[in-house]
């Protein structure tokens, strides 16, 4: 992990530093307990001040808010189609997926939903 930390942070570090953290941890918790892979990090990044643990919770809470988006959707409006997907998977800001959220109370269809974007300014597919 040390040696991780010497290659993933700091000027020279990759710019998938972030997702290599994220695998890391993923894949410690295939083999170790919540526990240890928690000490493990918080020993060797103190992942609570952590730019990367926050990129991490940032990626996963957006996942999050993506996949209840898709499931209330579905719930309202049916299956979304491809474009809708494409359009939904490449909104990674926390901030416009949870708008999009509030907005699937008022509006009646996938594209609706994603008309609102656009009236407002954002692009349809944006980040």
């Amino acid at each position: 992990m040390r040696r991780m930390k010497e290659r993933l942070v700091g000027p020279r570090a990759p710019r998938r530093a972030a997702d290599i953290w994220a695998a890391t941890y993923v894949l410690l918790g295939l083999r170790y307990s919540d526990q240890l892979a928690n000490a493990l990090f918080e020993e060797v990044l103190r992942m609570e001040e952590s730019s990367t643990y926050r990129a991490i919770a940032r990626r996963e809470r957006a996942e999050e808010a993506r996949r209840i988006l898709f499931v209330l959707g579905d719930k309202k409006f049916g299956p979304p189609d491809p474009v809708t997907c494409a359009a939904l998977e490449a909104t990674t800001d926390l901030a416009q997926l949870e708008g999009l959220t509030v907005r699937l109370l008022s509006a009646d269809s996938w594209q609706k939903l994603l008309a609102t974007r656009r009236r407002n300014g954002r692009r349809k597919t944006g980040s």
